[in-house]
């Protein structure tokens, strides 16, 4: 293992230091060599990422110069003869090239990494727009500097510094210098996709391995992070395919991006639709924000519980009856710190009743009424409205039960930037408590991972 002096072991004068400080660079090295950040960046953005540290991981990570189509042997083409082709290579092989490595670094310490998908290119500038996952900026400790390096599939790693920022949808751009051109992906014009589609989920592990999970896509309501998420049972066959996964592309068969994969409890993908994307960069990029109408509720539908949990509820124990079929509501399933429902007390259990005078019968109703309030919200961002003319489209009714006795409350809703960090709550922990995993301290030893692996037997 290669072994990395964190450390510079100069001695530098009080003078020297100071010197530094007035340069006001954004960061300095004191007498012993430490880096220390200066207050003025603020406790989101990331750090400058020391020119040292980046010539150590491109010198650790640097692609063996051994050719790989002359180490193919009978094991390469027996693998492929046992392999039915499905149809699936086209479509992989097409997106590979734009699936880039996104990781987190302290130093030259490895800790978090997720997958990301080139949406543009600026030629003239020579730099690239990186599509990722959020998450990258949950940093386990806030008194450490953190960096952000993106590796291209032709094995070159580069620093990129974040620009959107969305924790509601936990999404995030970055924006990468590249010496050489690289090919961006539209997701403007991705078709849409019903229940039921086929998809795969494609990611990139740092050390350039191409991974992939493929399963269906099954549209309900969410049990975690935001309420526009549609479910699918994509897995990786280890936990490493699974969580280089995370802020990948999810594609169909015919190759066309329908949306983002975010990781459960359980590390299957969840897709973020790639219209919910589009929307959000595109108000970003007219009025530098994203406006989310946030009541602090998670809902599920009545009838997607079990019977002997739904009777346990203190809102149907008086109306509940074992011989008659019960009339499907929308429930409260959690509600969420420093929140509008939390400062009503709201709990999990009570039902929201109707919005705007018209009955709310179903969760996916509930997300309808939702996204047009993000459109309506951001649409007019730029512009005043009165509060008493969005009265009506900002709020909705809720029933509760306490002791016995129904009460009927009325949520307002409130405007918060997606940029705000209390949106973290919504998305959940690595399931195992593990997500940022113990520091990679330059090694390239990785756990064996299920890696995909194209007819002509090359690993991209």
């Amino acid at each position: 293992m290669m072994e990395f002096q964190l450390k510079d072991t100069r001695k530098r004068t009080p003078a020297q230091v100071e010197d530094e400080i007035k340069e006001d660079k954004g960061f300095y090295e004191d007498e012993y060599g430490h880096l220390v950040v200066t207050a003025h960046l603020g406790d989101r953005r990331l750090e400058p990422f020391l020119p040292r540290f980046l010539h150590k991981i491109r010198d650790h990570y640097a692609l063996p110069s051994t050719d790989f189509i002359r180490e193919l042997g009978p094991a390469d083409f027996a693998k492929k003869l046992k392999t039915k082709d499905d149809g699936w290579d086209e479509a992989i092989l097409g997106i590979a090239s734009s699936v880039v490595a996104v990781s987190i670094f302290t130093g030259v310490k490895r800790l978090i990494d997720c997958s990301g998908l080139i949406i543009g290119w600026d030629a003239c500038k020579g730099e690239a727009t990186i599509l990722t996952s959020a998450r990258l900026l949950k940093m386990p400790d806030a008194r450490k500097n953190y960096y952000v390096a993106v590796r291209f599939v032709n094995g070159m790693i580069e620093v990129g510094e974040e620009d959107f920022v969305d924790f509601y949808h936990n999404l995030m751009t970055v924006k990468v210098k590249c010496l050489t051109n690289v090919k961006a992906v539209s997701i403007d014009t991705a078709q849409e996709v019903e229940d039921g589609t086929e998809v795969v989920s494609v990611g990139r592990g740092f050390l350039g391995t191409l991974v992939e999970g493929r399963g269906i896509l099954h549209k309900e309501y969410p049990y975690f992070g935001c309420q526009e998420l549609w479910g699918s049972n994509c897995q990786g066959s280890t936990w490493v395919t699974t969580e280089v996964s995370e802020g990948g592309p999810l594609i169909t068969k015919d190759g066309h991006v329908c949306g983002i994969a975010f990781l459960d409890r359980h590390r299957y993908a969840s897709r973020l639709p790639h219209d919910i994307i589009t929307s959000c960069l595109r108000f970003f990029e007219t009025n530098g924000r994203v406006v989310i109408p946030w009541f602090g509720i998670a809902v599920i539908d009545s009838n997607k519980l079990p019977r002997e949990k739904l009777e346990k509820l203190e809102i149907f124990q008086m109306t509940f009856d074992e011989k008659t079929p019960y009339q499907n509501h929308v429930i409260v399933k959690e509600v969420y710190d420093n929140s509008p429902a939390k400062k009503l007390e709201l709990r999990p259990g009570d039902i929201v009743r109707s919005h705007g005078g018209c009955a709310v019968s179903s969760s996916l109703e509930f997300l309808e009424l939702l996204h047009k309030m993000f459109e309506d919200f951001n649409a007019n961002s730029s512009s005043k409205i009165s509060d008493e003319e969005c009265d009506f489209i900002r709020e909705i009714k809720v029933v509760t039960s306490r002791y016995g006795c129904d009460e009927e409350v009325t949520l307002k809703v409130d405007s918060v930037e997606a940029s705000d960090k209390k949106f973290f709550t919504c998305w959940p922990e690595d399931g195992h408590g593990v997500w940022y995993g113990k520091p990679r301290f330059g090694s390239q030893d990785e756990p064996s991972i299920t890696t995909y692996v194209p007819k002509f037997g090359r690993t991209l």
